[in-house]
């Protein structure tokens, strides 16, 4: 049928950078077999969807529910931190902070392990103007030394 063919065109087009935006789009007109796709490719190169536009697009459910995730796959925990941090800061439209204050979405934070980051890391981490901004992380920082 026409809707097999137009999901095998939209699988065809799933790699890193556009990984995020399908997902998106396809969440949204219901076209859960390659919605599936994106989120399993999603989470399995965690590090560099998260580093793409289309990241930084998605609504803060998603990102929370690809955190969640026991399938996420990333090569360290700051990794993960440095995606989240990127979409925090994003913004909606990608505005800075989409009018929120200087970090939107800071309930995800939770879902980082700062534990299993290194300890240098979590000290420069420390410093920071994230760390400065935002209680909530500067305490999350503070129980991961």
């Amino acid at each position: 049928p026409l809707r097999d063919a137009c999901e095998d065109g939209l699988l065809a087009l799933l790699k890193d950078d556009t990984c995020a935006e399908l997902l998106d789009l396809c969440v949204s007109q219901h076209c859960m077999r390659v919605a599936n796709a994106c989120r399993t490719h999603a989470l399995a190169n965690f590090a560099k969807v998260s580093r793409t536009r289309g990241f930084l697009m998605l609504d803060e459910s998603m990102v929370d529910s690809m955190l969640r995730s026991e399938q996420l796959a990333a090569r360290d925990e700051e990794s993960v931190y440095e995606g989240v941090l990127a979409w925090m800061t994003a913004g909606a439209g990608g505005n800075g902070g989409g009018g929120h204050g200087f970090l939107r979405g800071e309930g995800l934070l939770q879902q980082v392990r700062f534990g299993a980051m290194r300890p240098a890391y979590l000290e420069a981490l420390a410093g920071s103007p994230e760390a400065r901004a935002s209680p909530r992380l500067r305490t999350l920082i503070e129980q991961g030394l």
